[in-house]
């Protein structure tokens, strides 16, 4: 049986599992033209933002903007794995975490990989606030900062507060 309101609004209904999807994404799925008569009929209950860096998303009107950040967030993580790990790092399961930005297991060993985007002083970061359980030899911690200024400053401040046991590689 089939569900009338669901096939009444298709966008709506996947941006509602899928919040925040690009619309490159989107176009990718329900084909360029179809996404843009989806829209035009749906306006009223989908929204668009704008994401520096990723170009325009789609979401449901009442979807929280809060969502944005992890997304941004876990994008990096990929992007990174992508271009240094490689696409078998990312295709291992790259995907938000119960701690990190990103958690996977590649090569045997437990990834983490955890984001600073700036707005906050390094030592405030959540990561650095609530160090992350070492779950022994087999984890690897990677922490992603765009600003080079940073890093001397989070890599001294996971040196005190996690303790300097865990394997930690900052970029």
């Amino acid at each position: 049986m089939k569900d009338s309101a669901r096939d009444e609004k298709p966008l709506q209904d996947f941006i509602d599992r899928h919040p925040f999807s690009s619309l490159a994404y989107l176009e990718r799925i329900f084909g360029e033209r179809t996404i843009g008569i989806l829209f035009g009929d749906e306006k009223e209950e989908v929204r668009e933002m704008s994401v520096g860096g990723s170009g325009p998303r789609l979401a449901h009107r009442k979807e929280s903007s809060a969502v944005l950040l992890s997304l941004f967030r876990l994008e990096i993580a990929r992007e990174f794995a992508l271009q240094v790990m490689g696409p078998e790092a990312v295709c291992a399961g790259l995907s938000p975490g119960f701690e990190a930005d990103g958690e996977f297991l590649w090569q045997g060993k437990w990834w983490r990989m955890w984001v600073d985007v700036g707005g906050c002083a390094p030592e405030a970061l959540k990561f650095i606030v609530v160090p992350p359980r070492d779950y022994g030899d087999d984890v690897r911690d990677v922490i992603l900062t765009s600003h080079r200024k940073r890093m001397d400053h989070i890599a001294k401040q996971v040196e005190i507060i996690w303790g300097g046991g865990q394997r930690v590689h900052i970029w």
